[in-house]
């Protein structure tokens, strides 16, 4: 099985118009700008945002299971590839690549992933850009008081580093 670092730089190479699935097992895993195009062209899925320690990046990915994607992906163009399959879109159904980075600010972050980035003290712009990252993403309409609460204490401890 492909690790998520080899998945998302395999993915990352995949042309503009090309939504590049991986398979893993029994599932097929979409990852960052595949996994876009996949919940706006296709359908919404769960995403979920990890950290990448080697590649000390956000990763985004998708999943589900390999024996759906002739349903999921009917009236697509599909390939075979050595490590899954290519989805071929028209270039006129693709969307704006703008839209993909207002995307990437509101995933929410894996739990686990979040407390790997939070155990590195930020400082600096370091520190303003994740709490301007975390706030974009924050669903305050989701959030108990408690909840809210406890964000912004996070927040304030961020930024007093």
């Amino acid at each position: 099985m492909p690790t998520h670092q080899d998945s998302v730089l395999y993915t990352n190479e995949a042309p503009r118009s090309v939504l590049r699935l991986i398979e893993s097992g029994r599932f097929l895993h979409a990852y960052n700008r595949s996994a876009w195009l996949f919940c706006t062209l296709i359908k919404p899925f769960k995403v979920i945002r990890r950290y990448i320690k080697p590649l000390k990046e956000d990763a985004f990915s998708i999943g589900f299971p390999k024996e759906n994607l002739q349903k999921t992906v009917a009236g697509f163009e599909l390939l075979k590839t050595e490590k899954g399959f290519d989805v071929i879109l028209p270039e006129e159904v693709l969307p704006n690549d703008e839209d993909y980075f207002i995307w990437t600010e509101s995933v929410e972050t894996f739990p686990q992933s979040q407390a790997k980035i939070l155990a590195v003290p930020l400082t600096g712009v370091a520190a303003e850009q994740e709490a301007l990252r975390q706030l974009r993403a924050f669903q305050l309409e989701q959030k108990t008081p408690i909840e809210c609460m406890q964000f912004v204490a996070e927040m304030r401890r961020l930024l007093s580093v």
